[in-house]
């Protein structure tokens, strides 16, 4: 919190930090149970819940919230952490989560580059990581199609709120590998 103002701009979406005011919102698509299972989340019982987690969420201050440009139409949060497994600085951890209507049009890729080139650029990152459930293929081909390389399959990273004991691949990407890549220039 308390940093610069950011907002990143695609061609077909505007990603700004997450304000107060996009509680409804997310409340609407984070309420989905398979939205919030493949995310890693609970579903959000409800609109007084929201309002509580993206108040913390404005606080981190690592949250972004994505809108079709031009609209006020939220149709997901990302969030570029400065957390990670691995032990040197500059490394980011992105992840992602949309609205199920939105899903299988490129918003998810879309918003990705957008969050790489930032990262890159503006952050002065040194590596990426990505990660998602073993079992997420959607995820997983997108992950790589951006072009992040997989550096392998953690067992048992974590539970859900049913009990679900799930694996999850870890991607990542160097600046070099970005440097070489012309996969998101159509962004």
């Amino acid at each position: 919190m308390g940093g610069e103002e950011v907002s990143i701009y695609t061609r077909r979406l505007d990603i700004r930090e997450i304000e107060y005011a996009d509680a409804m919102a997310y409340y609407k698509y984070a309420s989905n149970v398979e939205v919030a299972r493949l995310a890693g989340f609970r579903p959000v019982p409800d609109l007084a819940t929201a309002q509580r987690l993206v108040m913390g969420m404005v606080y981190q201050g690592d949250t972004y919230s994505i809108f079709l440009k031009g609209t006020n139409t939220l149709i997901g949060t990302c969030n570029l952490y400065r957390k990670s497994i691995r032990k040197i600085k500059d490394v980011y951890t992105l992840g992602i989560s949309l609205d199920k209507n939105y899903w299988g049009y490129g918003f998810g890729s879309e918003t990705i580059c957008g969050l790489i080139k930032y990262a890159f650029k503006a952050k002065k990152a040194r590596l990426l990581e990505i990660m998602c459930e073993l079992n997420n293929k959607r995820s997983r081909t997108m992950i790589e199609h951006l072009g992040f390389n997989l550096d392998g399959i953690i067992k048992k990273y974590g539970q859900l709120y049913d009990g679900t004991i799930y694996d999850i691949a870890l991607y990542s990407m160097t600046k070099e590998e970005f440097e070489e890549k012309n996969v998101w220039k159509k962004y």
